[in-house]
């Protein structure tokens, strides 16, 4: 029986290998909380059409911190994670764009034990699950937002977990 993958092989490696680092971690923590932190909105649309090409985009920075409450130590992993939406038409030049949607996050776990954990799987848990967790809220900001300034719907796509998240959590380990 043959099976067809749309990655590659040392992508499907790079990518099993940061699922595996982040579920070290994420079988261990439990989420306190999720807040706004920054926004950024700017548009410059004619007549209110959104533009053709949309990108959207998405950044990382996970941190671990030690918490002194009591006797037995715990920890806290603070994630912030930047979501951007950008759109430009098509006659448009480089770096010029017409709207431009922000939002940063962060997101709180709490666990008990970093005991055989490491800063890679702290990066691939921020990258990978860290996201999954904020997106939801993205989505809904980023919806809520459309519509408060006048714009036909957009919805964001499903999030994906892509060969190059596990792949920037992998060569971070290896170089």
């Amino acid at each position: 029986m043959t099976t067809s993958s749309s990655l590659p092989e040392k992508a499907e490696d790079k990518l099993a290998l940061g699922l595996e680092q982040a579920s070290q971690v994420s079988l261990r923590v439990e989420i306190e909380d999720v807040s706004l932190v920054e926004s950024v909105i700017r548009q410059r649309l004619i007549q209110k059409r959104l533009p053709p090409n949309i990108w959207f985009g998405t950044g990382t920075k996970t941190e671990v911190q030690k918490l002194d409450s009591g006797k037995q130590p715990s920890w806290r992993i603070v994630v912030l994670i930047r979501f951007e939406l950008v759109g430009k038409y098509p006659d448009m030049e480089p770096g010029e764009e017409r709207i431009r949607i922000e939002a940063s996050f962060r997101l709180t776990y709490r666990l008990d034990s970093i005991e055989g954990l490491d800063e890679e799987n702290f990066r691939a848990f921020g990258e990978l699950n860290g996201i999954y967790n904020a997106y939801p809220y993205w989505r809904e900001y980023l919806q809520s937002t459309i519509t408060r300034m006048g714009l036909p719907p957009l919805i964001a796509p499903l999030f994906k977990p892509k060969a190059e998240v596990a792949a920037r959590s992998a060569s971070a380990k290896n170089g």
